[in-house]
């Protein structure tokens, strides 16, 4: 599994560190525009051995392609008969909202909506 580090950019938007498991690294900084640059390199090597600069529908659409939208590995087809009821959806919470501070026990969600949180 990849390790990901995340950091603000203020004034910038936010950049994401990724080692992979085969040891790779790159960066990905997602502008506040939209626009988003990845940066690839070479072991060991503080300076970038090439950048790829993406408009924000172009970095979804490839997004959608290596999410598996397009095309499934075969491992990814006999998964998804495991896993077909399963459905993750990621919400961005407001600071003010009132889950904030509280267990997932205390909210009581799976009590009144049958869905089970697994994370906040």
């Amino acid at each position: 599994m990849a390790v990901i580090s995340e950091v603000d950019l203020p004034g910038v938007g936010r950049k994401y560190e990724i080692t992979t498991y085969e040891r790779d690294r790159f960066t990905i900084v997602i502008h506040h525009s939209g626009i988003r640059e990845i940066y690839i390199y070479r072991d060991g090597d503080p300076d970038p051995l090439f950048a790829v600069e993406l408009r924000d529908d172009e970095a979804r659409q490839i997004g959608s392609i290596l999410a598996g939208a397009f095309f499934r590995p075969k491992a990814v087809e006999n998964l998804e008969v495991v896993l077909q009821e399963l459905r993750i959806e990621w919400f961005r919470l407001d600071a003010r909202s009132p889950v904030v501070g509280k267990s997932i026990g205390e909210l009581g969600i799976r009590k009144r909506t049958g869905v089970s949180v697994i994370a906040i």
